[in-house]
């Protein structure tokens, strides 16, 4: 009997394949991106894409998107009101806890860096502090902090 390898592994980890993914209507990254480029992603939408960047696979590139789309505070706590979660707290709960006792250098950079690689859009961590929320749960002090050690 001849196992299908690729079948079983999604269905093992509940991944799908990129033609399935279309078929349930889900944007591709080319599509996240343009939207939340264009200015005209609402609340709603940012919230949507950050919950879909987590997952087996993360996608730092477009949480970094996604998080630098956020104008304001207000659209900030909009975009909270749908994760059901202040955002900061969403981030360290669901995506990278730099606050722990145990950090390591990728949790840092997750943050930090420049994962789309084109230095036009900010980091997560300047979009905090841009929306001047990077004193929640001490997340700006504990990525300094990080950077000093991880360099």
């Amino acid at each position: 009997m001849k196992r299908n390898i690729l079948k079983e592994n999604m269905r093992r980890f509940n991944t799908k394949n990129l033609k399935e993914q279309e078929d349930k209507g889900e944007l591709t990254n080319r599509e996240k991106y343009d939207l939340l480029s264009s200015g005209q992603a609402t609340s709603q939408d940012i919230a949507q894409i950050i919950k879909s960047a987590i997952g087996y696979n993360d996608d730092e590139a477009v949480m970094q998107a996604a998080v630098s789309a956020i104008k304001d505070k207000v659209m900030y706590d909009e975009v909270s009101t749908y994760l059901k979660l202040d955002l900061v707290k969403w981030l360290l709960k669901n995506y990278s806890n730099v606050t722990g006792n145990v950090v390591n250098a990728k949790s840092i950079y997750d943050y930090t860096e420049d994962k789309i690689g084109t230095g036009r859009i900010e980091t997560i961590q300047q979009s905090l502090k841009r929306l001047g929320v990077d004193s929640i749960d001490r997340i700006g002090y504990a990525l300094e902090r990080g950077m000093k050690t991880f360099g």
